[in-house]
């Protein structure tokens, strides 16, 4: 097949050429070969959208930074009472007094609440550590 048909004649008698010699006419997308002059044209824009796409880019980056500081603080809060709830337990930061049970080798600590908020086995050392606090608790104990 040549690749041009009917180039001698102008746009409309080419036009009736086509209708009149054509087994069918349908309509349909396709593709037609750029000129240079159209190529170096669509370059440019090209070129022109992708500066303005950049640009918008970066203010997109900008606000969606303003947007994750003021999400950061919620979020760690939402994690943070999610994890309470799941575990039943709130993390706290205060005194807590460290009480060696001698006859059960076993330490425990207590916040100011007077609340076990965790006991372990004794180590050696405090195993051996008979301190006159625990004498006296023996005794109030009593």
């Amino acid at each position: 097949m040549e690749k041009k048909l009917f180039e001698n004649y102008s746009q409309i008698e080419r036009i009736e050429m086509f209708e009149a010699n054509a087994d069918k006419v349908e309509e349909r997308t396709y593709f037609e070969e750029l000129s240079d002059n159209e190529l170096i044209e669509k370059k440019s824009k090209f070129a022109q959208i992708s500066i303005e796409l950049a640009k918008l880019e970066d203010e997109k980056k900008a606000e969606m930074d303003k947007f994750k500081t003021k999400m950061k603080p919620i979020q760690k809060e939402s994690s943070g009472l999610l994890n309470e709830i799941k575990t039943g337990h709130a993390e706290k930061y205060g005194k807590v007094y460290k009480m060696i049970d001698h006859e059960t080798r076993m330490v425990g600590y207590y916040s100011e609440a007077g609340n076990l908020v965790e006991k372990r086995p004794a180590t050696e050392d405090e195993s051996r550590q008979l301190t006159i606090a625990s004498s006296r608790r023996k005794v109030a104990n009593q």
